[in-house]
């Protein structure tokens, strides 16, 4: 069996990896592979916690996440900017760690700048890892990652133009691994608790799909000769009784779950899904 090549994940504060892609790194770590993640900054800005605090919920979150990490100094929280010298500190990551793949955010913007710069930082530095001639990296040895994927802090963050990858992280110890990261970021859940949001999300998100489907399925039916619409009517009214179930189930699930989070100011917030199970989606690489 051949070795799991490594994951560098990339985060711009300190939640971002753990609200963004915690799944996806629990689920890794579990599998044996290695996982190290960079925090570009110690969310200097933040409204809720100190730098310091947020330094030790990191440690404390890449730790039950199985992962190591370490923080590299690019500005500060909202400071970011995208420089050829900040590539290159992120190219010199990439070839000291030599990963196989590579986690960045999304390159779409979205309510805070640090994100979408990252990942354009990230981008741009995956390519500068290749540069044999490259002088600033003339120490470590060029490096070509096999991938590159995105993740989406939110959902504006998304690309309307791709189809996304998913990943499937309902596993009980890959979810028990992911909530208890999420959960040291205590500062973080002064406002609202974005672990229940983000699981609520993940787990009834895909019951939006039978609720579009079927009443596709409803109109075919309604274009069938009238004897076979006879016939079946009985399936039908049981079709339609389901139906509305699953309406009121979702009604009443979304007042339970989002009553006290009408909105996702924070800039750690989910990733999207569309399966039948707890899903994580990584934004393929443009």
């Amino acid at each position: 069996m051949s070795e799991l090549t490594p994951l560098l994940a990339f985060g711009a504060h300190p939640d971002d990896l753990e609200f963004g892609v915690g799944g996806i790194i629990a689920q890794a770590t579990a599998a044996g592979r290695p996982v190290h993640c960079v925090i570009c900054s110690r969310g200097e800005a933040s409204t809720h916690g100190t730098p310091a605090e947020r330094t030790a919920e990191a440690a404390q979150a890449a730790t039950l996440l199985g992962a190591t990490h370490e923080f590299i100094e690019l500005a500060g929280d909202a400071h970011l900017e995208i420089t050829t010298p900040h590539a290159i500190a992120l190219a010199a990551l990439i070839r000291r760690h030599r990963p196989g793949i590579v986690l960045a955010p999304s390159l779409v913007e979205n309510q805070h700048p640090d994100h979408a710069r990252l990942g354009r930082l990230v981008r741009d530095a995956t390519r500068l890892a290749r540069y044999g001639g490259l002088a600033e990296l003339q120490a470590l040895p060029a490096h070509a990652c096999a991938a590159l994927l995105y993740y989406a802090l939110s959902t504006d963050a998304e690309p309307k133009d791709i189809t996304p990858i998913l990943i499937d992280v309902s596993a009980p110890a890959v979810l028990t691994a992911w909530t208890a990261a999420m959960a040291a970021h205590v500062s973080q859940h002064q406002t609202r608790d974005y672990s229940r949001l983000l699981l609520s999300l993940l787990f009834f998100l895909p019951l939006l799909v039978p609720l579009l489907v079927l009443p596709l399925f409803i109109l075919h039916l309604l274009f069938l000769p009238l004897p076979l619409l006879l016939l079946l009517f009985p399936h039908l009214l049981l079709l339609l009784l389901l139906f509305l179930l699953l309406l009121l189930f979702l009604l009443f699930s979304c007042l339970c779950f989002f009553s006290s989070s009408a909105s996702f100011s924070c800039h750690c917030c989910s990733s999207s899904s569309a399966s039948s199970s707890p899903c994580m989606s990584a934004l393929r690489a443009g």
